[in-house]
């Protein structure tokens, strides 16, 4: 059953800017805020395993740190050509001052 866990308070990822968080079981989650609208998303890249959080936010997009990928921010969408699959996306909520994402 999915479930709601906070990840973050609402404020402490500055707007631009993204962070990894790691979760109870090990899975790694990045944390978005993409012009105060947050996204989270697995925070390993499809294409090579690189830290995804690690990258950098450009007109909507997720970019790699380490070959460039791109993915939507909205879809999780590779933006890039190379065929890597698409960024697993989780639903964000913001509720009582904190970043809520849902878990499956």
């Amino acid at each position: 059953m999915a479930q709601w866990i906070q990840v973050a308070k609402v404020g402490e990822i500055a707007p631009g800017h993204m962070r990894d968080y790691e979760l109870l079981d090990g899975t790694m989650l990045g944390v978005a805020n993409a012009g105060g609208r947050y996204h989270a998303f697995d925070a390993t890249c499809p294409h090579r395993g690189g830290p995804l959080a690690g990258g950098r936010l450009a007109a909507g997009e997720l970019i790699c740190p380490w070959h460039g990928y791109r993915y939507a921010l909205a879809s999780g969408a590779n933006l890039a050509p190379g065929g890597a699959r698409p960024v697993r996306l989780f639903p964000v909520r913001v509720r009582g001052g904190y970043v809520e994402v849902e878990i499956p």
